[in-house]
């Protein structure tokens, strides 16, 4: 997917993982 986000057992995220192109739209 375009956003990734990855969790541990406790259900916190670890890490968030955005597509650049995604990054790049939303800026215009």
């Amino acid at each position: 997917g375009l956003v990734e986000v990855e969790m541990n057992g406790h259900g916190e995220v670890l890490r968030l993982k955005i597509d650049p192109t995604l990054v790049a739209k939303a800026d215009g």
